[in-house]
């Protein structure tokens, strides 16, 4: 309610600010106008004045013209100023307040515009962060590859024969390269299982003719 009062008091004072700005300007309108006027009728009364003195015909005639013109031009210019005094009375009241309206549409569209720009700018950051990220992804994504490639379980080395295929698959796309990946992870798993199986067996046959020599030296 403050906020609104103190507001209203400032459409108030301007309005009366701008009503006295404008009755200024009426009057001194009004006033030019009047000296316009009195000037008319000097000059006027100078031709007349003329006129009774014995000069050439032709003088007269064009000083008769000249002032008839200029009359009927002054007064001709009196009925449009005075229809725009009376204009400027009636539609100077409420100028305060379209001007007071129109000020604060101003600062809101400067305002909004001010923060549609913040708000832009926060969705180019935004967009650049998504960007870096998913690149950053990838990458990672290609590192975790690598390393399982190149550290699956003892055979290491092999990763070096793939390499052909997998970059046949990356022109694919990522997901061909992690199934390739994976596969040759499985089978190397199994390889392992199988190694693991063979040095077992190789590890009993070992032990059995171990143990058939000291049979037989016994």
């Amino acid at each position: 309610e403050a906020i609104e009062n103190r507001d209203e008091e400032t459409v108030e004072e301007i309005a009366k600010g701008d009503s006295s700005m404008f009755n200024g300007l009426c009057d001194r309108v009004l006033s030019s106008l009047s000296l316009v006027h009195s000037a008319m009728q000097e000059v006027l009364d100078f031709k007349d004045e003329m006129l009774k003195h014995d000069l050439p015909s032709p003088l007269l005639i064009h000083l008769a013209l000249i002032s008839g013109k200029l009359f009927r031009s002054i007064g001709d210019l009196g009925v449009p100023v005075g229809e725009l005094v009376r204009l400027v009375h009636v539609y100077s009241a409420s100028w305060g307040e379209n001007k007071t309206a129109l000020r604060k549409l101003y600062e809101c569209l400067d305002s909004k515009q001010k923060q549609l720009n913040i708000a832009i700018r926060r969705l180019q950051l935004l967009d650049e962060q998504s960007k870096r990220m998913a690149r950053e992804k990838r990458i990672l994504n290609w590192e975790r590859l690598f390393a399982k490639v190149s550290t699956v379980k003892g055979h290491g080395r092999r990763w070096k024969f793939h390499i052909e295929t997998i970059k046949e698959k990356a022109k694919l796309g990522l997901e061909h390269v992690q199934a390739y990946a994976l596969n040759i992870s499985n089978s190397n798993e199994e390889d392992t299982v199988l190694e693991e199986d063979v040095e077992v067996s190789g590890d009993q046959v070992s032990t059995q003719g171990q143990n058939s020599e000291e049979d037989k030296k016994k």
